[in-house]
């Protein structure tokens, strides 16, 4: 029988869509065997995440044709980063010296995840793929997409030993993205048991989660402004 698990978080919006930036955005969650997670975005591409008491400072370095993910962990001293080559269309790890493609890599055959991408948010209307401001309510939310990725390029990139912080911001730099979605992925891991990057390549072939967008107005001293806001949840492991 093939395992699937599903982690139903609560909308927790990503950081790096807020252009109106307010310093030191912090958000903290603890997960089902009381791990702490917390996470500071102290500018619009720097990251402290602490893990229980383990820190790591994340700086993201952005051109024209790459994406570079910078890591150090503070208590240990250990420095690793994932390059996002936007032109080759790869991401390079130096935790193991392997660049993995980011080409689809989803089993059109495994009947099993093509049911998991078909995902259904009850409170969608016909206001969902609305772009009109007028008509649009505050708090509206539309889906975009589905995000997935196989463990075993996850398990190639980050080391089968690697734990939920590599294997999470791996993720994370393989899509793009980063922000308050961190949390989302480190307490979904935990809240799984799955401690290291092979404990995932043993129980689980995909990493699947959901992009969604909720219409929101921000207030950045006088000025008002109306914009989608990029959100994620329904991280699983199938």
């Amino acid at each position: 029988m093939k395992k699937f698990f599903i982690a139903f978080l609560s909308l927790i919006l990503s950081l790096q869509a807020i252009t109106a930036f307010a310093a030191e955005n912090t958000v903290e969650i603890t997960t089902q065997d009381n791990t702490k997670i917390k996470i500071k975005q102290l500018n619009k591409d720097s990251y402290n995440i602490t893990i229980d008491d383990v820190e790591s400072r994340v700086d993201i370095k952005r051109d024209s044709d790459e994406i570079t993910t910078n890591v150090f962990e503070l208590n240990s001293g250990t420095k690793y980063y994932f390059i996002r080559n936007i032109k080759e269309n790869t991401i390079y790890s130096s935790l193991t010296n392997k660049t993995v493609s980011l080409i689809d890599d989803l089993d059109l055959n495994d009947s099993y995840l093509n049911d998991s991408l078909i995902t259904g948010f009850p409170e969608l209307d016909s206001l969902q793929n609305s772009n009109n401001v007028l008509r649009t309510p505050i708090g509206t939310t539309r889906f975009i997409g589905t995000h997935y990725v196989s463990t075993e390029k996850i398990a190639a990139a980050v080391g089968i030993g690697s734990g939920v912080a590599p294997i999470a911001i791996f993720v994370l730099s393989y899509f793009g993205l980063f922000g308050a979605v961190i949390t989302v992925m480190v307490k979904a891991l935990r809240d799984a048991g799955l401690v290291t990057a092979g404990v995932l390549l043993l129980n689980y072939k995909y990493v699947v989660f959901d992009h969604y967008q909720t219409y929101s107005r921000i207030r950045h001293g006088e000025t008002i402004r109306y914009t989608w806001i990029d959100g994620y949840r329904n991280v699983r492991f199938i």
